[in-house]
């Protein structure tokens, strides 16, 4: 998910918005590759979808 980080602007809106989406259930990251920067890139399974 390609999102503002928390201290920039609009990182806060970006973090209701995903959890908005999330809507509470458990969440499942599939990879373990990283990018240039350390994080971590992968594939985000949402239980029940």
């Amino acid at each position: 998910i390609d999102a503002p980080e928390f201290g920039q602007p609009f990182g806060e809106q970006a973090r209701q918005a995903l959890g908005r989406k999330l809507g509470g259930g458990h969440v499942r990251v599939e990879g373990d590759a990283r990018d240039q920067h350390g994080r971590l890139l992968g594939t985000l399974r949402i239980a029940d979808r």
